[in-house]
């Protein structure tokens, strides 16, 4: 059974292999509020096991540790920088907090990044916005993980998206990508040595597989089929060609291949210079009131929750009682701890139930 950790032992952990490996003190400091923040959503697959990949790519040069960050172009609403391949979260907080400032100025703003480093769980980027009372978009492009409808191939990146709307104390975060997982829980499910459902992936000759090794060597698939690959086709070509990117080049890293960098688009809505706020809310109300009030299907014991609720009831439970750990995932961070001589908090208490990710 997983056991719990604190959420500021583990942040501090995550601070100091980061730094211990190279990462400036203020890179290491995002870094480690990120991963945690994906363990305290639910959302592991992007959490701690994403620090050793990190750590590899600035071991490989593929993350720039002193990156040369620059404006490429500037039109007011409109801003392009060149990421120098500096830490992906680093960039996209930097090119959200711009584009807050420049939607407020403008009513909507959007802020390109070209040549980013990965930026993990992309629902915490606009929910900064959602924090301030405005609308918030982030759209990453991703390696080539998804096969068509009808193909065998990797064609498409599953280019994972997120918005987020204020709605009160709780926002609205919708975070997806256009598989039907993200390959992230592949990667665990092998390392865990579990099987995965048979529609997630493929493998190298086309079949489905509940086999996360031979799905890691075949491809994704799109969710509602050609639906999802639709839009992972048009999301691509947002975060691609529209920023100038060159996807063609890639390096290999522990987990896959990938482009030396990533595009990245986040755009902002101020809300006030489209409706006044007090309409805006008693909208959002509104549609919040609706969903509490809904008959249930027969044998449904939940209530009906709004894209990111249960994310964020995880998230304040986790804060109290603390964040479940797997024995591998464990192992993986005391192996950190003895590469870079920091040390591995001890848990707090074994687990007794925890809520459920949507």
């Amino acid at each position: 059974m997983s056991e719990l950790y604190s959420s500021v032992e583990l942040t501090a952990f995550c601070e100091s292999v980061a730094k211990a490996a190279g990462f400036s003190t203020h890179d290491a400091a995002i870094l480690g509020q990120c991963l945690v923040d994906a363990e305290l959503r639910g959302i592991g697959s992007h959490g701690l096991v994403h620090l050793q990949l990190h750590i590899e790519e600035l071991e490989r040069k593929l993350v720039n540790a002193q990156p040369n960050v620059r404006v490429e172009k500037d039109s007011g609403a409109v801003v392009v920088l060149d990421g120098d391949c500096a830490l992906g979260q680093r960039l996209a907080l930097e090119a959200t907090e711009l584009a807050i400032e420049r939607a407020k100025r403008h009513g909507i703003a959007s802020v390109g990044v070209r040549n980013s480093g990965s930026i993990g769980v992309a629902g915490y980027f606009p929910l900064r916005a959602a924090d301030k009372g405005l609308i918030g978009f982030v759209l990453q492009n991703t390696v080539a993980h998804l096969a068509p409808p009808g193909a065998v191939d990797k064609l498409v990146g599953n280019n994972p998206f997120a918005f987020a709307l204020p709605a009160g104390d709780v926002p609205i975060v919708l975070d997806i990508a256009c598989s039907s997982v993200a390959r992230a829980n592949l990667i665990m499910a092998a390392k865990n040595k579990e099987k995965i459902p048979s529609d997630w992936a493929i493998d190298s000759e086309g079949h489905p597989t509940d086999d996360p090794q031979k799905a890691l060597l075949g491809a994704l698939v799109p969710f509602a089929g050609h639906k999802g690959y639709g839009l992972a086709f048009v999301l691509g070509l947002l975060s691609g060609p529209l920023l100038g990117m060159d996807d063609k080049v890639f390096t290999h890293t522990m987990f896959f291949p990938r482009p030396k960098g990533f595009g990245v688009l986040v755009v902002v809505i101020d809300i006030s210079h489209f409706v006044e706020p007090d309409v805006y809310r008693a909208g959002v109300n509104e549609w919040l009131s609706r969903l509490r009030s809904a008959r249930l299907a027969p044998n449904t014991a939940d209530p009906l929750r709004f894209p990111g609720e249960r994310s964020h009831q995880l998230k304040q439970q986790r804060l109290k009682e603390g964040i479940p750990l797997s024995h591998a995932i464990v192992n993986d961070m005391a192996g950190l701890a003895r590469k870079f001589g920091c040390r591995f908090p001890e848990p707090v208490r074994t687990p007794e139930k925890t809520i459920a990710r949507s």
